[in-house]
């Protein structure tokens, strides 16, 4: 599938800011070329019509989820400026797309526990990492909870409207 086209808007932004705080760190050549580097993601709507058991018709919202970047060589990245490759490319229901976001969250809470608990070592941190990271997750906080308001927005206004008739 063709990458689908995005207005340019804050993750464009945010993806020129990480330049900016990425450090060079040698890691072992197993772990180093086994890394992936997402450099974007996509979700685009689908909506498709179903049927329910008694007949009635039904919207279905499905979404495409489309991860672009590549496999690290162990060598050093490629040309942030070259489009990235699609990695993987996914049809899934939008409930299953808000259950995979809340288990994205869940790991990687337990993982900010984690590296809470061993940051005590006289191991040094990368700084301008985590305060990148801290971003993202404040940004993600923003949009999921804005996604979760225009959800509740859906729902009422179909508790508001009478059911179709199909006679």
């Amino acid at each position: 599938m063709k990458r689908s086209t995005r207005p340019a808007g804050p993750a464009k932004r945010l993806t020129t800011e990480r330049k900016k705080v990425e450090e060079n760190v040698a890691l072992p050549g197993g772990i180093a070329t086994s890394l992936t580097q997402i450099r974007s993601s996509s979700v685009n709507l689908v909506i498709t019509f179903g049927q329910r058991d008694d007949g009635d018709d039904v919207l279905v919202p499905l979404v495409e989820w489309q991860l672009f970047g590549q496999k690290s060589s162990g060598e050093g990245e490629s040309d942030r400026n070259d489009p990235p490759p699609e990695l993987s490319s996914h049809l899934l229901t939008l409930d299953n797309l808000a259950f995979l976001l809340q288990d994205i969250g869940f790991d990687t809470r337990n993982a900010a526990r984690l590296l809470s608990a061993q940051s005590n070592s006289q191991a040094g941190l990368m700084k301008g990492r985590l305060d990148y990271t801290l971003r993202m997750l404040r940004l993600a906080s923003e949009y999921i909870s804005d996604a979760a308001e225009k959800m509740e927005e859906v729902l009422l206004r179909s508790d508001d409207e009478p059911p179709a008739d199909n006679g």
